[in-house]
């Protein structure tokens, strides 16, 4: 297999294994990793549909980029809210770090945007307030638990 992860163009890892994973379809580049729509496949024709987010070529040897990657992929499966994907699996194959996340289907906000150039009052005040929760959540996570606690 190509490297999964290689700089090509949107598109030409369509199809491509990596691992136990198929590529589908690449859905973002950002500064260190790639992310894209995949499906892994297991025993007697188990398939997920995941979002498989792939450290890059330049990257895969930066000893601060791993450290960050990891910590991250650590952190990431600490948390369990609704406004947060959920980490499936973490690893590295054949060099490359990986990290498999719950695939959430629909639009991006920008596509939102896009399509109706402005948001009501209404729908921001909700993304906002889906938002403050689900950071809520990220920076103190024991808390919700400890709220619904016995007395």
């Amino acid at each position: 297999m190509a490297k999964a992860g290689s700089e090509a163009p949107v598109g030409a890892h369509t199809g491509e294994r990596f691992g136990p994973y198929t590529l589908v379809r690449r859905l973002g580049v950002g500064g260190m990793a790639e992310t894209f729509e995949a499906i892994r496949h297991g025993r007697s024709g188990f398939s997920q549909r995941v979002c498989l987010k792939l450290v890059r070529p330049g990257f895969r040897d930066n000893v601060d980029s791993i450290e960050l990657f990891e910590r991250e992929a650590r952190l990431a499966a600490k948390l369990h809210h609704s406004n947060i994907v959920t980490v499936i699996d973490f690893g590295e194959i054949e060099g490359t770090l990986y990290m498999a996340l719950e695939l959430v289907e629909g639009a991006d906000l920008q596509v939102l945007l896009d399509a109706r150039n402005r948001l009501s009052p209404e729908h921001v005040a909700l993304i906002g307030h889906d938002i403050a929760g689900a950071l809520e959540h990220a920076h103190n996570p024991a808390a919700e638990r400890d709220e619904g606690g016995t007395d």
